[in-house]
């Protein structure tokens, strides 16, 4: 197997791209034809025998490091929900909280009813309010009576709920999400990125908002690039480039198919590459530009930084959720190992690529989670493997599919799951 050297260096946008890569042999070459030469058949040798695994981050995985970081308050679906409730330099007496307060409580309130009810209900009334959907039976006009919102409500209004909504949900994230992770979070995945040494390359698939995992790498690639705006803005974002990683075979890939809390549209005038959403740098610069993401009265898409709500699907028709969609359909589905942290196995579309991974595929699945009922068939019923203790550890009867029961902060104080992943590359 050829030897790594220097494949990877760092780019203007602080991302990592491909540089080069030489085997032992050729460390010397003696001019520069015989260095091209090498490289091309270096490069080849290398990514023949590269292994590739699929990394999906559920909620479970930061929900430890973000109550750390947090003080003590650990992020979940129903806290970014209290957001709504909670001062974050946005006037949480503006008319357009105590609506969506109203719309939270008048269903159960948080726990019962949360950002992501919200979001898909005011995208329904949306729908109604545009013509779009119908009323026959009376029921939508019941539930905005009920929700404090006017029969008339104009597509303007619905819009600035759903801005208002959006903006909160970021900026929930933004008190853990803007500090560094913590130094187990981090050094986990410096220890993952150790093992592109072995020939192991790694796809993360974030399901989460934050950014933590990108703080934790050195090299990645999800496909933006620096805008290079020129205008001496602190707050300059990075702009989408989809053939930067759909072609992007040999590094670390990243994507966020649900979205991300640095997700914004661009400055007026300025370049958004192929896609209207942009990565910025921060989620206070999202919020100091003004960012909106629906256009006032416009019936145009909502111009979403999250991927949530029962029709998900209508977001994948936009980059770079497109781009990330035929990532995770195609080479995160079709990599030899898939590693599963702190994911509930709550998204049939993520369950669909799990399958991939199921019994007799020839891959093999590394789960960390604490033990449950439901997770334990979860396993069974999309993987259709049974998982018991033996030897000490939860596995399946072929060894194809490892169980590590417990927290994910507690699975990185050693180096079991690196080494599982070693073991299981060395037979692909």
């Amino acid at each position: 197997m050829p030897v790594l050297r220097s494949l990877y260096v760092r780019n203007a946008t602080g991302h990592i791209r491909i540089s080069c890569m030489s085997s032992a042999a050729s460390c010397r070459p003696s001019d520069d034809e015989n260095r091209v030469a090498a490289a091309k058949y270096n490069a080849r040798s290398y990514f023949e025998t590269m292994v590739r695994c699929t990394v999906i981050l559920g909620a479970g995985a930061v929900y430890e490091a973000s109550g750390e970081m947090n003080d003590g308050k650990s992020v979940s679906t129903e806290s970014i929900t209290c957001s709504l409730y909670t001062q974050y330099g946005d006037p949480i007496e503006s008319e357009e909280c105590i609506t969506l307060r109203r719309i939270v409580e008048s269903n159960g309130g948080p726990g019962n009813f949360n950002f992501e009810d919200v979001y898909e209900l005011l995208m329904e009334i949306r729908d109604y309010v545009m013509g779009i959907s119908e009323d026959q039976d009376g029921s939508m006009r019941k539930t905005m009576e009920t929700c404090g919102l006017k029969k008339d409500a104009t597509v303007g209004y619905i819009n600035s709920l759903i801005d208002r909504l959006l903006l909160r949900v970021l900026l929930s994230i933004t008190p853990y999400d803007g500090k560094e992770p913590p130094a187990w979070f981090s050094g986990f995945f410096s220890r993952l990125e150790s093992l592109n040494d072995d020939a192991i390359s790694f796809d993360f698939c974030v399901l989460n908002y934050d950014t933590w995992v990108e703080k934790s790498l050195n090299r990645y690639n999800d496909g933006f690039v620096r805008a290079k705006l020129d205008s001496g803005d602190p707050d300059e974002y990075s702009i989408f480039k989809k053939s930067m990683i759909a072609s992007s075979d040999d590094s670390n890939r990243l994507c966020h198919p649900h979205g991300c809390v640095n997700y914004g549209g661009p400055l007026n005038g300025k370049p958004h590459g192929d896609a209207e959403i942009c990565l910025w740098n921060h989620c206070i610069s999202v919020s100091r530009n003004g960012m909106q993401y629906s256009e006032g009265d416009s019936s145009k898409p909502v111009l979403s930084p999250i991927v949530t709500g029962k029709r998900k699907k209508r977001n994948f028709y936009y980059e770079p959720f497109k781009t990330y969609l035929d990532l995770i359909e195609g080479p995160m589905a079709s990599n030899e190992i898939v590693l599963i942290i702190g994911y509930g196995f709550g998204d049939p579309h993520i369950n669909e690529i799990i399958r991939k991974y199921k019994k007799g595929s020839g891959k093999h699945l590394i789960v960390i989670s604490p033990f449950s009922e439901k997770t334990k068939e979860d396993i069974r019923t999309v993987c259709e493997y049974d998982v018991e203790q033996k030897e000490g550890a939860w596995m399946s009867d072929d060894a194809y599919a490892v169980w590590f029961m417990s927290g994910f902060k507690e699975m990185t104080m050693n180096d079991d799951v690196i080494e599982t992943i070693r073991d299981m590359a060395k037979q692909h």
